[in-house]
């Protein structure tokens, strides 16, 4: 019998990308991009998310082999948003208006494509980390 591995707990029920549209990511990326998008000062400023795993003894460059990680990253930058994801947002309602999302957002959000990312392996650990407007 094979030994486990803890990489064994991140393998992939089947070879689809682990991300597979828009709406598979948080909500409150949706609702604070409207905000920050809506803001005309904040609209267009670069910015650098950077991912930071802070438990020391989680190893991810241990676990997680770094072609598979660019693969599913790649994968996910191809993505656009759906129109049945638009009609989605679109759709949800408020209690201050008559939606959750502007229209103008929406549009926004059509064209939208993930900007390129930055993806380091040194030792144990993963740098990874976005920027753009």
């Amino acid at each position: 019998m094979k030994a486990f591995e803890p990489k064994d707990i991140f393998a992939p029920a089947s070879d689809l990308p682990i991300v597979t549209g828009f709406l598979d990511m948080d909500f409150y990326k949706f609702t604070m991009g409207q905000f920050i998008f809506m803001d005309p000062k904040l609209r267009d400023v670069e910015v650098t998310f950077g991912l930071t795993i802070r438990t020391k003894d989680v190893r991810l460059a241990k676990i997680i082999d770094i072609n598979e990680l660019k693969e599913h990253l790649d994968s996910a930058r191809k993505l656009s948003m759906k129109p049945a994801e638009l009609a989605f947002l679109r759709g949800i309602p408020m209690t201050t208006r008559r939606t959750m999302f502007f229209e103008e957002y929406i549009t926004f959000l059509s064209g939208l494509n993930l900007p390129d990312y930055n993806l380091e392996y040194e030792g144990d650990d993963i740098y990874l980390s976005f920027s753009g407007p």
